[in-house]
């Protein structure tokens, strides 16, 4: 009886420690990130995302940030037979301009079909959806636009896409898709009906969620550290990307680079990374979908990426796209990410020859319908969602105005 007391004490103190871990609604679990023999949060290792998700919020979801289990398990069904079917042959998958893939069977993938929860990879503004475009980038747009009219897929070598040169993940590496700017995307070239061309067709919709408009973290990426350093590796595409975090300020303005300026910091356990003095591959928008921002101008591009663990091989990634001379307001965008340090990265080598820009041009001179015919498809395919943003700016405009 004597320890009575004791027991009843250390019950309590159980109680109260195991309350206090419980997260409550809308809490991440607490996690205790690793760290680095000198000190840093430790973010080593291959880092992939999970799934893939519409970038903007698709009008039957609006209004709700998350799935149903229902809707998650329905996904996940049509996914995992559409792969059984790519293994069976049975799959003709639609690409680039509705045309079939006959080699859908290499997109068999032996993984467990992961399904993202969120309806859409933006998380604000809450709506899902990307902020008005500025009346001036309407303009610059529709300027850039007049400029490509005349042009067909290899006027020149501005047309053609900086990947054909081994120039790849312009701009930001991870964030790749900027609406109407970097990366695939139905707001960079598909246009259309969301809804019926991506959504509600098996033959473009091979992921479970759509092809054209998902936004996921790209290619499996090894982080690597050091004492003042960061290094995302792409070993599939352009190599090292290192970013300092010392605390040297960033170049001047006048100092632009296809990747950026990197400047990273520690937020706490989260890693900050920002990125300006962007390179705009302008001054006009190649016909092949290719990654280009809206304006020919970035100088007033800031992008910053925050890296936070939720838990065991679990990051929260999130990255801030701001630019008051596009968008009326900055945009945040949400990606889960898993480590798996066991996958193995097959290196992809690109080789740019001396002839091969001058091939491409020459091949296109033979056959200047067919190239002029392509550009003006792709066009068409832009108009309807370029109309939709400006709209939506003209909107945003009058209503600031009042």
């Amino acid at each position: 009886m004597k320890y009575r007391g004791l027991v009843i004490l250390f019950g309590v103190l159980a109680a109260v420690v195991a309350a206090a871990t419980i997260p409550t609604a809308g809490q991440a679990p607490s996690h205790m990130t690793p760290k680095t023999p000198w000190g840093d949060p430790d973010f080593q290792g291959i880092w992939r995302g999970v799934g893939n998700v519409p970038f903007e919020r698709p009008a039957k979801w609006a209004g709700r940030e998350f799935k149903t289990d229902e809707e998650i398990a329905a996904l996940t069904l049509t996914a995992e037979n559409r792969n059984a079917a790519r293994l069976a042959g049975k799959q003709e998958n639609r690409g680039f301009r509705d045309q079939p893939n006959y080699n859908a069977v290499f997109g068999y993938n032996p993984e467990k079909i992961r399904i993202p929860r969120r309806t859409s990879a933006i998380i604000d503004p809450p709506d899902g959806l990307l902020p008005p475009w500025t009346l001036e980038a309407v303009k610059a747009y529709e300027a850039r636009e007049a400029v490509t009219a005349p042009r067909g897929d290899a006027d020149w070598t501005v047309d053609r896409p900086p990947m054909e040169r081994c120039i790849s993940n312009f701009g930001v590496p991870n964030a790749n898709a900027w609406g109407m700017g970097l990366g695939s995307g139905e707001t960079v070239i598909y246009g259309g009906d969301f809804e019926k061309t991506v959504l509600g067709n098996p033959d473009v919709n091979p992921g479970g969620e759509g092809l054209n408009p998902n936004k996921n973290f790209g290619r499996p990426r090894r982080i690597i550290q050091a004492p003042g350093y960061v290094v995302f590796a792409d070993e599939q595409s352009y190599g090292y990307h290192i970013i300092p975090m010392d605390g040297r300020p960033h170049l001047d303005k006048k100092f632009e680079q296809y990747l950026a300026d990197a400047r990273g910091h520690f937020d706490g356990d989260t890693l900050v990374v920002e990125y300006t003095n962007i390179k705009s591959f302008g001054p006009v928008i190649p016909s092949y979908g290719s990654t280009i921002y809206p304006s020919d101008d970035m100088s007033s591009v800031k992008v910053t990426e925050r890296y936070t663990q939720v838990g065991p091989g679990e990051i929260d990634y999130q990255y801030i796209v701001d630019d008051p001379s596009t968008y009326t307001r900055a945009y945040t965008v949400q990606l889960d990410l898993f480590q798996d340090n066991d996958y193995q990265i097959s290196p992809v080598p690109c080789r740019e020859g001396i002839d091969d820009m001058g091939t491409t041009l020459y091949g296109w001179r033979l056959d200047e319908d067919q190239a002029t015919q392509n550009a003006d498809e792709t066009r068409q395919a832009r108009k309807p969602v370029f109309e939709r943003i400006k709209k939506k700016a003209m909107e945003a405009a009058k209503g600031q105005s009042r």
